[in-house]
């Protein structure tokens, strides 16, 4: 299992989904959570219905993109895919309000694919797509930042590790990390 937690502006988002698209190694589709069990992926940037959770799918010759019915819960009657045995990395936008922002994320398992020819390609893709968002980012603790969002933290806008958790701002990017 990995997960890289991050604050990235959704410029930044769009500029690395782009970045993607054109490796022509990975089928993106919207969202964790699908009405069908083959869902549409998306082609083209425009078609990005919402950046707030995507599934990032490495294209390969062993398994198609097929969704697992879910049974019972909340989302009964939609699909998704095994993040255990599906060469996937979901990810997860970071939250905006006025003053605050919450973290992304990109989440994977690696190792638990079958077949061992796509277990090393997708632990190989995972950990390229891994330094793809993490390029260029200040390192903090267990997160990352970008200067785009470091220079709106030290104008006064507020980072939250977790809901709920911990704020960050001015004071302590400067305290911890001497920036400026």
């Amino acid at each position: 299992m990995s997960q890289s937690n991050f604050f990235i502006s959704n410029d930044e988002v769009r500029t690395i989904l782009l970045h993607l698209l054109k490796t022509n190694d990975v089928l993106i589709f919207n969202g964790r959570f699908f009405n069908n069990e083959y869902p549409e992926h998306i082609n083209d940037i425009n078609e990005i219905t919402d950046l707030k959770e995507l599934t990032f799918w490495l294209k390969n010759d062993s398994i198609m993109p097929k969704g697992i019915y879910i049974s019972e819960g909340e989302l009964i009657g939609k699909f998704h895919f095994d993040n255990y045995i599906d060469p996937i990395i979901e990810f997860t936008n970071c939250v905006w309000t006025e003053r605050l922002i919450s973290p992304g994320r990109i989440f994977y398992k690696a190792g638990w694919i079958k077949n061992e020819r796509l277990k090393d390609q997708h632990i190989k893709w995972a950990l390229r797509v891994s330094k793809l968002f993490n390029k260029g980012l200040k390192k903090y603790d267990l997160w990352r930042i970008s200067s785009s969002v470091e220079r709106w933290v030290l104008q006064g806008g507020l980072l939250e590790l977790g809901k709920g958790g911990r704020r960050i701002g001015k004071e302590d990017l400067i305290q911890d990390n001497n920036v400026l």
